[in-house]
This record gives structure tokens, sequence and C-alpha cells, in this order.
């Protein structure tokens, strides 16, 4: 199955809030323009999994009665940058009829363990989970603030692909923490809606050549050093990794 994997995606006009959390605009604008690392068949099966844990949790909350109708095919847009966010599921509170958005991840046991305590209700910029997990908070702190979800509160819930345990974080959404968020990608957006469209240039706090521990950790990087430190047009990328991945 890896060998089907696509290099590149069709270019898109705007970010995917489920990777909201990058912090670097030009890792930013090279996912939009399509690029793409194809996982090993081990990685992908881990991946169907985990579609199938949340499938089943959202049928659970319909059935408990929780789950706001049609809110797994919710899709909230902030338009200022473009970013499009997809919706695991809205619940309804039943004393009150409050709502609240949830998200649902599954990771792997070790993985699990190693999770802060839960916590009730927590300004996202300020939980715990921001050390461990700062993508996710990120994103569900970006989904809440979508005006077609425009949720004060939200959920995240962590299940163990091996135990099926389950623990819960809930989060007051930050305005703060978008805006780090915003500014970030509003640094990208102009590249990815040009015409050409283009790859941001690398940001003076990176270093993809160097030690910088976000640069070490990124799936870009072995494109972003071969690209040089401007800005590139998207065909001119295109050759690039061409030569590199064959």
């Amino acid at each position: 199955r890896g060998r089907q994997q696509a290099m590149w995606e069709p270019p898109r006009r705007h970010f995917r809030g489920s990777g909201a959390g990058d912090p670097c605009p030009r890792s930013l604008t090279l996912g939009a323009l399509g690029h793409c690392v194809p996982y090993e068949a081990r990685v992908l099966r881990i991946f169907e999994t985990g579609k199938a844990i949340e499938s089943v949790n959202v049928e659970s909350l319909r059935l408990a009665g929780l789950l706001v109708e049609g809110s797994g095919q919710l899709e909230g847009a902030h338009l200022d940058p473009p970013i499009v966010c997809h919706v695991d599921a809205l619940v309804r509170r039943p004393s009150d009829d409050k709502i609240y958005l949830a998200e649902i991840k599954s990771i792997k046991e070790e993985l699990f363990k190693r999770l802060p305590l839960e916590h009730g209700p927590t300004l996202a910029g300020e939980s715990p989970l921001l050390k461990t997990h700062r993508g996710y908070v990120v994103q569900i702190n970006t989904y809440a603030f979508a005006p077609e979800v425009n949720c004060e509160e939200a959920v995240l819930i962590f299940e163990s692909k091996n135990e099926q345990r389950q623990k819960t974080y809930w989060f007051k959404r930050d305005e703060r923490l978008l805006e780090e968020t915003l500014t970030v990608h509003r640094v990208a957006a102009p590249y990815i809606l040009a015409d050409p469209q283009r790859v941001a240039p690398v940001p003076a706090e990176r270093d993809p050549w160097g030690g910088d521990p976000v640069c070490v950790g990124c799936k870009r990087r072995y494109l972003c050093r071969k690209l040089g430190k401007d800005s590139v047009e998207y065909d001119k990328v295109r050759e690039v990794d061409a030569k590199l991945r064959g």
C-alpha cells in the first residue's frame, strides 16, 4: 500500500485545520501545495485503526443521545487566513443543552500512560497537554473558533489502541493561542494564494541545516534544505523534489 500513495496531492488555497499546530510557515505552505510523505504499510494500518476508534466513539455518542446530528460531517472555516476544519463531533449536554466540540484521538498504550492528569475546563493555552501534544491542543482550539462551530468549550478524548482506556481533557477556547496560530498562518497565506503559488522562505527563527528541534522533527526537512532560504515557485519545488525522491 505504501507504493500506491501519492507523493503530491493537488495544490490547495487553504490550510487544513488538522495541521494548525505546525509552527513553520514554510512547512504550512508545502502542505497546502500538496507535498506528501508516504507511510509504511504498518503505519497506515495504525491510521485505519484510529479511524475505526473514532467512528465507534461517535456512534456511542449518538446512541447515548449526546451527538448533535450531522456534526460528524461539519466543516468549519476561518477565512483570513483560510483554514478548513473537519469536526469529529459536537455534543449536547442534556442538563442545559449546552454544545461542546469533541475531538477523538487514539494513541499507543505506552504514550497513553505518559499523558498528564485529566483536567476539567482549562484555558487551552494553559493545559499541560501543550508540552506533549501541542498540535492537538492547537487544532481543537482553532476548530472551536471557526464560525460554523463556535464552541466556547471543547473536550479532547484520548483512547488507548491496546486497551481502549480513555482520558478526557476539557478546554476553554483561548483567544491568545488562536492569535498565535493565525499569525503563523497569515505569514504563509500570501504564498499559497499567489499566482503562481509558492513555498514560503525559511523563517528567521528556523534553521533546517542545523539542530533546530522544530526542523529536526519535520518530515519536510529533506526538501526544505535543498530549496534554499528564499521563496520558491511551485513548479521548481516539484522539480527539486522529483530529483530527490526519484
